[in-house]
């Protein structure tokens, strides 16, 4: 973690971010999304506030500190040549930029090294103030299909912290094949916030599926319970069996990660 260089660039690089202006080959908020393929050569970056070197640049525009007022969470390779050598998140929150964290990536988090890391979405999650971030770090080949190795972020004390449970970095899957599929759901039980993580398989009499429920605690989550039912035979397009492959956490609704970007700014 490179902690020290802490606001980077300060509130003129901020400044030039907040309004858009340009930088290089890439202007203000919109250098902050770029397109790249996986495991392919990453475009070189001109984000203002991003280190030389920097590429295959994603990100999302969020109320990370709960003022009301946009800010920004980016995630970024560090290139060796063309290709990413090392995986970092960081924040622009108001008029400060928190240090860069460093991200685990691949086979570090049971995934391919083929498949990059970008931000998903944001969404309120937890019910504390300021947005969560939904970033996919990999994701576990599998028939054809690619299921997203996602992880959760928020921004505390000035610094990117990512939700654990159990003193551990919390990861989850969503997506899947034609005969089974993960998701997660972000819901309000009881007054509580819980993030549900469901599983769905096919069986001879139809569909089985299991939820896997965690409350909120700060960036913890606590596991809270288990249940199990059946559906009838159905398509997996039938919205009673598709929302088990996807990620639906305020306006996100996402049936693959590794497939979607977030909106140009």
């Amino acid at each position: 973690m490179v902690a020290s260089r802490g606001v980077r660039t300060g509130v003129a690089a901020l400044a030039c971010w907040l309004a858009a202006c340009s930088s290089g080959g890439g202007s203000g908020a919109a250098a902050y999304s770029q397109r790249f393929g996986d495991g392919g050569a990453c475009p070189a970056s001109s984000a203002p506030a991003l280190p030389a070197g920097s590429g295959c640049v994603t990100s999302v525009a969020a109320d990370l500190d709960g003022d009301g007022h946009p800010d920004r969470f980016v995630v970024y390779a560090k290139l060796s040549g063309k290709k990413p050598a090392t995986w970092w998140a960081e924040a622009m929150v108001g008029d400060s930029q928190t240090p860069p964290v460093r991200l685990s990536t691949g086979l570090q988090v049971g995934g391919s090294a083929g498949i990059y890391p970008r931000v998903a979405g944001a969404a309120e999650a937890n019910g504390d103030p300021g947005d969560e971030v939904f970033v996919q770090l990999s994701a576990n080949v599998y028939h054809g299909a690619a299921p997203p190795v996602d992880a959760i972020y928020g921004v505390r004390g000035g610094r990117v912290v990512p939700a654990v449970s159990g003193g551990k970095p919390f990861l989850f899957s969503t997506g899947g094949v034609s005969r089974f599929g993960n998701g997660a759901r972000c819901e309000t039980v009881g007054g509580a916030h819980v993030l549900v993580l469901t599983t769905v398989t096919i069986e001879p009499y139809g569909w089985k599926w299991f939820e896997h429920t965690y409350r909120w605690d700060g960036l913890g989550l606590v596991p809270d319970g288990t249940r199990s039912g059946r559906l009838p035979r159905a398509l997996i397009s039938d919205p009673r069996v598709y929302r088990n492959y996807q990620l639906i956490c305020g306006g996100l609704r996402m049936s693959q990660v590794t497939s979607s970007y977030p909106p140009p700014p």
